[in-house]
């Protein structure tokens, strides 16, 4: 069943380029040495700090490709496999790029070093790490991938349905709205279909931490993982900046960028006029790498996440006495899928084939 504005793109015959949503990527791989340690090398040359495409993340292990915006997903793929084949090149002999979203063994945490960047930014690590604890929690790696949508469809939906908003930028807000609160509702299914962090190497979990006893369906993506114990809220805009202010208030995060939610809300202004300016895309940051990929993450992912935007545009939302609520039991969900054991069938299958099923 189409919503309003999926009757007017379904009218205009946009239905396909709803799905050409604009894409950056950004994939996080640790170096390692050739028998799977975290790297003791140091950082390669041609990882530069004015580089706009390769940069180191939490630690000096740590580097993060950066594609350019792409209008498709296949030239976001070769962006990606570019850029990740000149990194490959500028590491050290017997070096690798590490392909699991689970860092790499280690023997000693404190050795492990914060990303020498500039001094602004390194201090600024530092006080994510007191933030955050322990170094191990900022270790795991994924895919981030970035999507904005056609101006032209947006414009196309402006004209059809301008009387229901207040201004271009409060139709943004809720197309984004809606994308945000479907892919967290639903990361469950991503994290079923392509949670690849069954186990954590050596080093990563201290003998009295909580751990599983076995192999789960995503480590990374459940409460043993990266550190997400902090929770966005997503029913409104205002509601969504004022959760992040007033969680940096209460010192339970550095600020904006500390939010490690599933899925992030960008705009080209500050935090505080997303309101006014207007949503500029969504960040989602629930993949973990895909080991089966050199990339680190699938065309057909890529390809997947676009359908699944496309299906929450032109679809009805939720209504926002229900979101807190139903987003809630979603995390739950999430928690429960992640941490199943993978070789069995998810306690959700049929509950996810029917979403899936609704998509094609």
């Amino acid at each position: 069943m189409f919503s309003q504005i999926g009757e007017t793109i379904f009218e205009h015959e946009v239905v396909a380029k709803t799905s050409d949503f604009n894409m950056g990527l950004e994939v996080e791989m640790h170096r390692a040495d050739s028998q799977g340690r975290i790297s003791s090398d140091p950082t390669p040359a041609g990882i530069s700090l004015n580089s706009p495409w390769v940069t180191k993340d939490f630690t000096e292990t740590m580097t993060e490709v950066v594609t350019p915006a792409a209008s498709n997903s296949l030239d976001a793929i070769h962006y990606l496999y570019s850029i990740q084949n000149a990194l490959r090149a500028a590491l050290a002999p017997g070096e690798v790029l590490w392909p699991l979203s689970m860092p790499p063994a280690f023997t000693d945490a404190s050795k492990i070093e914060l990303a020498q960047t500039t001094p602004e930014k390194h201090a600024y690590l530092e006080r994510v790490l007191e933030n955050m604890g322990r170094v191990n929690k900022g270790l795991p790696c994924g895919a981030h991938i970035s999507l904005s949508i056609d101006d032209h469809v947006v414009d196309i939906i402006w004209e059809q349905n301008s009387g229901r908003f207040a201004s271009k930028a409060a139709l943004k807000n809720h197309l984004y709205l809606l994308l945000a609160q479907g892919f967290v509702r639903y990361r469950w299914v991503l994290t079923y279909l392509f949670g690849a962090s069954p186990v954590a190497e050596a080093g990563f979990f201290d003998p009295e931490d909580d751990q599983p006893t076995g192999p789960i369906r995503c480590l990374r993506q459940s409460h043993y993982g990266f550190d997400m114990r902090f929770k966005g809220d997503y029913s409104t805009i205002p509601n969504y900046v004022e959760r992040i202010e007033t969680g940096v208030a209460n010192d339970e995060i550095i600020d904006e960028a500390q939010f490690h939610g599933a899925i992030r809300l960008k705009t080209s202004g500050d935090l505080t006029d997303m309101e006014e300016n207007g949503v500029s895309y969504i960040e989602l940051r629930m993949l973990d790498l895909d080991p089966t990929s050199t990339t680190g993450v699938k065309l057909d992912t890529l390809r997947l996440l676009r359908i699944m935007a496309s299906y929450f545009i032109m679809t009805p939302g939720m209504q926002t006495k229900d979101v807190s609520a139903t987003i809630q039991r979603a995390n739950e969900i999430n928690e429960e899928v992640a941490t199943e054991d993978p070789t069995t069938h998810s306690q959700y299958e049929i509950a996810g084939k029917n979403f899936l099923n609704r998509l094609f």
